[in-house]
This record gives C-alpha cells, structure tokens and sequence, in this order.
C-alpha cells in the first residue's frame, strides 16, 4: 500500500480542474519550500497525515487500514479558496474519503492571506498474502 498522503497527492495532481486552481508545483507533501511562503504566488497546498491505525482483525491479523490527513490551502481571494473547498470535496468524496473538520481562517504568518484546514479520514481494506 501506498502512503496515504501519496494517494492524495497523485489524486490531486490527476485532476485538471482542480490544478487549474492550485498549480501542481504549488502543491506539497508535509514542508512548504520558504521559498512558496510568500502571499504573491497563488494557492498553496500542503498535504499532512495526521494517523494511520488498523482495525478489524481475523486471526491477529488486520483486514482494514484508517487513516486520516489534513490539507492545508492558503489563497488570499476568499472566494477562489471557497471554490478550492468546494472542488476538494467533490474530488475527495469521490474516493470514498470524508470530510471531518473544515474551516477558513485569516493566517497569521501570511498578512492579508486565508488558510483552509480541512481534514478527512478514509479506509482501505489490506491484501492479506
């Protein structure tokens, strides 16, 4: 199985509409570069898992694997972060991957800029060899 993070990045990246809203040179796993830490350049996401655990054993072993990640987005145009919302959502539940926590915030590390934290969860059934 793959990172769930590297799921949710190559998901991200295999959808044009939603890269025309975040370029995907703009999108990143864990650590931003200083260098995109700067109001000026568009949004910006950055993709975090927050916890992996399994559940649903048969005979010790574990049938399903929980995980859960946030992604931050920071834009300063609030309606072009509702849109990001919005097409995060449609996108993302399209994996079977829900929501749990959501909201927009004016950040305080970049003036005059909004920072969308959401947070979903997803499961996925292992291959028992």
């Amino acid at each position: 199985m793959e990172l769930p993070m590297k799921q949710i990045y190559d998901i991200l990246l295999a959808e044009p509409s939603f890269i025309a809203l975040v370029p995907d040179e703009n999108i990143f796993m864990m650590n931003i570069p200083e260098e995109y830490k700067r109001s000026d350049i568009g949004a910006i996401l950055r993709i975090v898992e927050l916890q992996e655990y399994q559940t649903k054993h048969a005979s010790n072993k574990p049938l399903y694997i929980n995980y859960s990640f946030q992604l931050d987005i920071w834009e300063k145009d609030l309606e072009k972060i509702k849109v990001i919302k919005n097409k995060l959502d449609f996108i993302l539940n399209n994996f079977n991957l829900s929501k749990t926590y959501g909201v927009i915030v004016n950040d305080e590390d970049l003036p005059d800029t909004y920072r969308l934290i959401a947070r979903y969860q997803g499961s996925e059934k292992i291959n028992l060899i």
